[in-house]
């Protein structure tokens, strides 16, 4: 998690390139490239808040929530009227 504040102490601070950055830490520069971007967008920039603990910074600023995943819920009702025609089951055909 301190990557994320070296990188933003690096490209605000320093003014290093992206590419000189990941050079610098050892990761990718899409990565780099990514954070500041998601930085950018929530209007962090350097220094940081002393309230910005890595915690903090992460989830509610960064990244924020993590989405809640939700699967498409089958129609019951067309299942119902697909199964009433003629010729239709549930098993499986043998291959």
């Amino acid at each position: 998690m301190r990557m994320i504040r070296e990188i933003l102490r690096l490209y605000y601070h320093r003014g290093l390139s992206q590419k000189k950055i990941s050079n610098a830490l050892g990761c990718a520069r899409s990565s780099v490239g990514e954070y500041i971007r998601r930085a950018k967008a929530a209007g962090i920039s350097w220094p940081l808040p002393p309230e910005f603990d890595d915690e903090n910074l992460l989830e509610k600023h960064i990244f924020g929530p993590p989405p809640e995943k939700q699967k498409a819920q089958p129609d019951c009702a067309y299942i119902h009227i697909e199964l009433k025609k003629k010729g239709v089951t549930l098993g499986v055909r043998p291959s």
